[in-house]
């Protein structure tokens, strides 16, 4: 939620993808504020333990406000 990465087919696309696959696959993740964008898309704060994954796409350089 808030947060834009790139679009499949675009530039960091593949680099983006792979990061949040790493910070999610196989673990706990916590979804607050959720709720469907008018595209069906589910928008979410995201946590693994205390990390906001949110805040990490953005440190990373692959996700924008």
């Amino acid at each position: 939620m808030g947060i834009n990465t790139p679009e499949t087919g675009k530039c960091l696309a593949d680099k983006a993808q792979e990061k949040l696959s790493s910070l999610v696959l196989g673990k706990n993740i916590t979804l607050q504020d959720q709720f469907t964008d008018p595209y069906g898309r589910v928008m979410a704060n995201v946590f693994v333990d205390s990390k906001y994954i949110n805040k990490e796409m953005l440190l990373s350089g692959l996700g924008r406000m």
